[in-house]
Protein backbone atom coordinates (compact mmCIF):
# COMPACT_ATOMS: atom_id res chain seq x y z
CA UNK A 1 0.00 0.00 0.00
CA UNK A 2 2.85 2.37 0.86
CA UNK A 3 4.40 1.85 -2.60
CA UNK A 4 1.10 2.68 -4.26
CA UNK A 5 0.99 5.98 -2.37
CA UNK A 6 4.64 6.81 -3.13
CA UNK A 7 4.41 6.14 -6.86
CA UNK A 8 0.73 6.81 -7.45
CA UNK A 9 0.08 9.99 -5.48
CA UNK A 10 1.65 12.33 -8.06
CA UNK A 11 -0.49 10.72 -10.76
CA UNK A 12 -3.57 11.20 -8.57
CA UNK A 13 -2.67 14.89 -8.39
CA UNK A 14 -2.37 15.02 -12.18
CA UNK A 15 -5.79 13.38 -12.58
CA UNK A 16 -7.30 15.76 -10.02
CA UNK A 17 -5.86 18.81 -11.79
CA UNK A 18 -7.07 17.48 -15.15
CA UNK A 19 -10.57 17.02 -13.75
CA UNK A 20 -10.58 20.56 -12.34
CA UNK A 21 -9.35 22.06 -15.60
CA UNK A 22 -11.96 20.07 -17.52
CA UNK A 23 -14.71 21.18 -15.11
CA UNK A 24 -13.75 24.83 -15.57
CA UNK A 25 -13.36 24.39 -19.34
CA UNK A 26 -9.63 25.14 -19.35
CA UNK A 27 -6.98 23.60 -21.57
CA UNK A 28 -6.14 20.36 -19.80
CA UNK A 29 -3.36 18.94 -21.94
CA UNK A 30 -1.24 22.07 -22.19
CA UNK A 31 -0.37 22.05 -18.50
CA UNK A 32 0.07 18.32 -17.94
CA UNK A 33 3.80 18.64 -18.63
CA UNK A 34 4.45 21.15 -15.84
CA UNK A 35 2.16 19.20 -13.51
CA UNK A 36 4.03 15.95 -14.12
CA UNK A 37 7.35 17.75 -13.64
CA UNK A 38 6.14 19.22 -10.35
CA UNK A 39 5.01 15.76 -9.22
CA UNK A 40 8.42 14.36 -10.16
CA UNK A 41 10.22 17.06 -8.21
CA UNK A 42 8.01 16.46 -5.20
CA UNK A 43 8.72 12.74 -5.18
CA UNK A 44 12.47 13.36 -5.58
CA UNK A 45 12.81 15.54 -2.50
CA UNK A 46 12.94 12.51 -0.20
CA UNK A 47 15.93 11.17 -2.11
CA UNK A 48 18.22 13.95 -0.88
CA UNK A 49 17.96 12.80 2.74
CA UNK A 50 20.69 10.29 3.59
CA UNK A 51 19.71 6.97 5.12
CA UNK A 52 21.36 6.65 8.50
CA UNK A 53 22.25 3.52 10.42
CA UNK A 54 22.89 3.33 14.14
CA UNK A 55 26.24 1.81 15.02
CA UNK A 56 27.33 1.03 18.56
CA UNK A 57 30.92 0.68 19.69
CA UNK A 58 32.35 -1.47 22.49
CA UNK A 59 31.79 1.28 25.08
CA UNK A 60 28.08 1.46 24.26
CA UNK A 61 28.26 4.77 22.39
CA UNK A 62 25.83 5.02 19.52
CA UNK A 63 26.73 6.75 16.28
CA UNK A 64 24.81 7.52 13.11
CA UNK A 65 26.52 6.43 9.92
CA UNK A 66 25.75 6.96 6.25
CA UNK A 67 27.08 4.54 3.65
CA UNK A 68 29.44 5.92 1.04
CA UNK A 69 27.14 4.67 -1.73
CA UNK A 70 24.11 6.41 -0.23
CA UNK A 71 26.12 9.60 0.26
CA UNK A 72 27.09 9.58 -3.42
CA UNK A 73 23.53 8.76 -4.47
CA UNK A 74 22.19 11.70 -2.42
CA UNK A 75 24.64 14.04 -4.18
CA UNK A 76 23.58 12.66 -7.57
CA UNK A 77 19.88 13.06 -6.69
CA UNK A 78 20.49 16.65 -5.62
CA UNK A 79 22.04 17.40 -9.01
CA UNK A 80 19.14 15.67 -10.78
CA UNK A 81 16.68 17.63 -8.63
CA UNK A 82 18.15 20.95 -9.79
CA UNK A 83 18.07 19.76 -13.41
CA UNK A 84 14.42 18.78 -12.90
CA UNK A 85 13.68 22.26 -11.57
CA UNK A 86 15.14 23.70 -14.75
CA UNK A 87 13.10 21.25 -16.85
CA UNK A 88 9.96 22.22 -14.92
CA UNK A 89 10.64 25.92 -15.55
CA UNK A 90 11.12 25.28 -19.27
CA UNK A 91 7.92 23.23 -19.34
CA UNK A 92 6.01 26.03 -17.58
CA UNK A 93 7.39 28.58 -20.02
CA UNK A 94 6.44 26.47 -23.05
CA UNK A 95 2.93 25.95 -21.66
CA UNK A 96 2.44 29.64 -20.97
CA UNK A 97 3.56 30.94 -24.37
CA UNK A 98 1.54 28.38 -26.30
CA UNK A 99 -0.55 25.55 -24.85
CA UNK A 100 0.03 23.56 -28.04
CA UNK A 101 3.80 24.06 -27.81
CA UNK A 102 6.46 22.63 -30.09
CA UNK A 103 5.99 19.03 -31.19
CA UNK A 104 8.81 16.52 -30.69
CA UNK A 105 8.40 12.86 -31.68
CA UNK A 106 4.69 13.51 -32.20
CA UNK A 107 4.20 14.83 -28.63
CA UNK A 108 4.14 18.34 -27.17
CA UNK A 109 7.57 19.18 -25.82
CA UNK A 110 6.27 20.31 -22.42
CA UNK A 111 4.39 17.01 -22.02
CA UNK A 112 7.47 15.03 -23.06
CA UNK A 113 9.54 16.91 -20.46
CA UNK A 114 6.94 16.10 -17.81
CA UNK A 115 6.79 12.40 -18.69
CA UNK A 116 10.58 12.04 -18.77
CA UNK A 117 11.09 13.80 -15.43
CA UNK A 118 8.34 11.72 -13.86
CA UNK A 119 9.78 8.42 -15.13
CA UNK A 120 13.25 9.45 -13.95
CA UNK A 121 11.92 10.30 -10.49
CA UNK A 122 10.11 6.96 -10.17
CA UNK A 123 13.29 5.09 -11.12
CA UNK A 124 15.45 7.08 -8.69
CA UNK A 125 12.96 6.71 -5.83
CA UNK A 126 12.89 2.94 -6.45
CA UNK A 127 16.71 2.80 -6.44
CA UNK A 128 16.83 4.79 -3.19
CA UNK A 129 14.44 2.26 -1.65
CA UNK A 130 16.85 -0.56 -2.48
CA UNK A 131 19.97 1.19 -1.15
Amino acid sequence: MYSVLIYGFPLILVLFETALRYAFNLDTFGFLGPTLSAAAITSMVGNVKPKTQEISDAQGNTYLAVSKLDNQFVAFCLLVLFIMLLAWAISCYLSSISPEGPIVIGVQLQFLIGILTYILSVVLVAVKGVL
